[in-house]
């Protein structure tokens, strides 16, 4: 129980200290308090069996039971779940109406011993059934973090299923000789485990995240010009051994130059950010959209000849330009888009882009707010680009 405790605290510490250095990460401060408490807790119930003050096994079930809140928080806030507080001291408190139903309506002593561990056992197999639900990061660590939540669940139930069956005597601690010592060791790997998983996940959210932010625009959410060039690069080449062709579509937002400086960059962020919407609505799971400038995008629909991308592209020219925009002076304003469209099986996506990027400024060229197609006598011949 000593190494049980030792153990907690330093876990405790090192995860309060990953939380002081990263403060975005906030699950891990609820996790280091939890661990102390489970520190606390263990040394108030030794002290408890030592000296045969039943004060001491109050305050120890108390702050396990609390413990096994805050563990259950962590779990929800890491998740970007909502972790109510009288979620979270509810279990505290069913352990010290356990006590009081034993000392003062006679109920047998096993109710105040086996409560905490009941609760303790609810509250980590819901962490683990949480996390186990929350796939979509692709964590490497999360899978035994889960399996050491949901093992810690049941080891508690095991225990309080043995001294409501009178295996183990109400009035001691499981020794480490019994058949249910099993509780000792795994708590240190509970603990250990835990938080150096923990952390792990933590650092590989973070390490996502940069990954994400490396390939991704950071104003739209899409992907970037780097992200786009290599994903597009990819589809390519799946086209070209599939035998399908692989559309390109070039967008630029019509006088967007002339909205930043009479509206504001605010109101040219809000109409980029619209015409995302705009494309992402009308694209399908398997198409690919970027940001290549500031108001020019691209869209690569693989599997699609010239004649559906055109039609598709106008879609999202007409739909664009019927949205309207209310400025920080209360302004309504209106704003068009000019596509390029072209569709092959290029040597590279730079060629095909080249030729969309033609067809684009044609567009420009001939009025704006329409949609052209790349034609094959353009190829090689230089565009004048307008606004």
């Amino acid at each position: 129980m000593a190494m049980e405790s030792f153990v907690a605290v330093l876990a405790g510490l090192a995860l309060l200290y990953g939380w002081w250095q990263s403060r975005d990460a906030t699950a891990l401060l609820p996790w280091g308090v939890s661990c102390i408490l489970i520190s606390f807790g263990i040394y108030d119930l030794y002290m408890g069996s030592s000296s045969g003050n039943a004060a001491w096994f109050v305050v120890g079930n108390l702050s396990l039971t609390l413990a096994a809140g805050l563990g259950w928080a962590a779990i929800r806030i890491f998740t970007h779940r909502q972790a109510p507080v009288a979620l979270i001291v509810l279990g505290a408190v069913v352990s010290i109406a356990a006590g009081a139903l034993v000392e003062f309506a006679g109920l047998p002593r096993v109710l105040s011993i086996a409560a905490p561990l009941v609760v303790g056992c609810i509250y980590y197999a819901a962490a683990g059934v949480t996390l186990w639900r929350d796939n979509a990061e692709k964590l490497a660590a999360r899978i035994p973090m889960t399996v050491l939540l949901l093992v810690h669940a049941v080891v508690l139930g095991g225990e309080a299923l043995g001294y409501f069956a009178g295996a183990q005597d109400v009035g001691e601690l499981i020794p480490i000789a019994n058949a249910f010592g099993v509780v000792h060791y795994e708590s240190i790997v509970f603990t250990i485990g835990t938080a150096a998983f923990f952390l792990t996940m933590t650092r590989e959210r973070k390490e996502l995240h940069s990954r994400r932010a490396a390939h991704t625009d950071g104003l739209t959410g899409i992907a970037n010009r780097q992200s786009f060039m290599e994903g597009a690069d990819r589809m390519l080449a799946r086209t070209k051994r599939s035998k399908e062709t692989l559309a390109v579509v070039m967008f630029d937002l019509d006088y967007f130059k002339a909205i930043n400086d009479g509206h504001g960059h605010g109101t040219g962020d809000q109409v980029i950010r619209h015409f995302v919407r705009v494309v992402r609505d009308a694209m399908r799971p398997t198409d690919l959209f970027g940001r290549i400038g500031g108001e020019e995008f691209a869209l690569a629909l693989p599997g699609v000849d010239p004649d559906i991308a055109f039609a598709r592209a106008d879609r999202i020219r007409i739909e664009f330009s019927r949205s309207s925009f209310v400025t920080v002076n209360e302004e309504v304003l209106t704003a068009t888009v000019s596509a390029g469209v072209t569709a092959g099986d290029g040597p590279t996506i730079a060629a095909l882009l080249a030729d969309a990027d033609d067809a684009l400024y044609r567009a420009k060229a001939a009025g704006r707010n329409r949609v052209m197609k790349a034609a094959a006598s353009d190829k090689g011949k230089s565009v004048l680009r307008v606004a």
